[in-house]
């Protein structure tokens, strides 16, 4: 929207009006300011909007204040306003004697600037929209809170990831300590049946999956240190256990 704003400021600007299309009619828009997508004049004059089909003035409108309410798209080129009208005067030009009339409100549907800039906005990296909108959000309240989301969004991202790949690698460590304890206690215990073995091995791996999902719930949250040291000690829980075992098996 900003960027369809500053061009049509331009376009304003040099020719004192901008023009919208639909499939059938242009509109000519001629106003003082544009700002946020609203068009208004100074000193009490009033906005003016002719309509052309064909390139002749069809219908004149007239009113204080113009609205463009953007049609949410993802491209530029696809973009399209709805815009609104509020305490108009219509002028029906095509009548041999022109007849007026006021109206509460008037919406024109669809219509397109006939001048978008020729940036995609959607081909940029996340990167380059942020260096993009650092130029322009001084002035902008919206997109320097949308910026700042976006930045707070990356950061979050970027914990969950970094979470999620520290915890692949901490349950491929499990995986691999967990035989090793099975192992030791199966040796150590070998007149012990194997449902022993296996509750006693099953027990701190346990202990070891809740600090690990534990550690990355805190990662997720930005405490990184700390989530990651409470994502290792499962492992190093099963670690002493392991030791432990082959340290009274090597006694007998």
């Amino acid at each position: 929207d900003f960027e369809v704003w500053a061009n049509l400021k331009t376009e304003l600007k040099a020719r004192g009006s901008v023009r919208l299309t639909d499939l059938n009619s242009v509109y000519v828009i001629e106003s003082d300011t544009l700002k946020q997508g609203r068009f208004s004049s100074r000193q009490n004059r009033l906005v003016k909007i002719t309509k052309y089909v064909q390139d002749r003035a069809v219908r004149e409108f007239t009113c204080r204040e113009v609205t463009m309410l953007s049609n949410q798209s993802d491209s530029l080129r696809d973009r399209s306003f709805d815009v609104l009208l509020t305490d108009v005067t219509v002028r029906d030009l095509s009548a041999s004697d022109v007849a007026s009339n006021r109206r509460q409100q008037v919406s024109l549907n669809n219509l397109v600037p006939e001048q978008l800039p020729d940036i995609d906005l959607t081909q940029l990296s996340v990167a380059e929209v942020l260096e993009r909108a650092d130029r322009v959000k001084q002035g902008e309240p919206n997109i320097r809170k949308m910026a700042r989301k976006l930045d707070e969004k990356m950061i979050d991202l970027q914990w969950e990831v970094t979470a999620r790949l520290l915890k692949r690698y901490s349950l491929s460590a499990t995986a691999m300590l967990l035989i090793l304890l099975g192992s030791v206690l199966a040796i150590w215990m070998k007149h012990t049946p194997p449902l022993t073995v296996y509750l006693l091995a099953f027990f701190p791996s346990i202990l070891d999956l809740i600090l690990i999902s534990g550690g990355e719930q805190m990662m997720r949250d930005g405490s990184m240190m700390v989530g990651g040291m409470v994502m290792w000690s499962g492992n190093a829980v099963l670690l002493v256990a392991a030791g432990l075992a082959y340290f009274r098996l090597s006694r007998n």
